[in-house]
């Protein structure tokens, strides 16, 4: 009985009060820059200290982009940060797998962090694969724009491995590829 209960909330956690945000309706401009993708497209989401905020990047709905050096089309999508001037900032953009049964996939990010007026700041920092680190201080009080970028180019490559248990203690280990769509969960943190 406590398998089932527990099976059922984390099934209710997934599809019901952890949902992620994501646009309703589709946006057909593709933009050339970093620049207007921020000043154009409103953000899916308000980052808050100390809080993470999941969304989704999606095909046919998230805006998308392609930047002059990239020969792909990318989907991405935008969240907001309001900072103060002199203030310290973290932010952690990370990919979550889509693990939902033989399906492994997960988004590699790129991500921009754009003042208000217009000029990409902090030092920017690949943790790993799925893992892009934001430090710095704001330059200016304002809203300023964190745009992410699920990368296309590399759809299909192997990035990892998830592992897993069988219940007769067998271990299972299958591949996680890049895809052009999925999770993102963004975090503002202390440095």
């Amino acid at each position: 009985m406590f398998i089932r209960s527990l099976v059922c909330a984390i099934f209710f956690c997934t599809l019901v009060a952890c949902q992620s945000t994501k646009r309703t309706s589709a946006i057909t401009t593709v933009y050339d820059s970093i620049g207007a993708a921020a000043t154009e497209v409103n953000p899916l989401v308000s980052l808050t200290y100390g809080k993470g905020e999941r969304f989704l990047i999606q095909e046919g709905v998230s805006p998308r982009i392609k930047l002059k050096l990239e020969k792909e089309i990318d989907y991405f999508e935008v969240a907001s940060v309001e900072g103060k001037k002199g203030q310290a900032f973290n932010l952690e953009v990370s990919a979550l797998c889509d693990c939902v049964g033989v399906r492994k996939w997960g988004v590699i990010p790129n991500s921009f962090l754009i003042s208000p007026d217009g000029q990409q700041i902090g030092v920017t920092k690949n943790t790993a694969i799925d893992q892009i680190r934001h430090t710095g201080n704001f330059p200016m009080d304002g809203r300023y724009k964190l745009v992410v970028i699920a990368k296309s180019k590399y759809t299909g490559q192997k990035i990892g491995d998830v592992k897993g248990y069988l219940p007769n203690s067998t271990t299972v280990s299958l591949p996680a590829t890049a895809h052009p769509t999925g999770t993102i969960i963004v975090w503002w943190l202390d440095n």
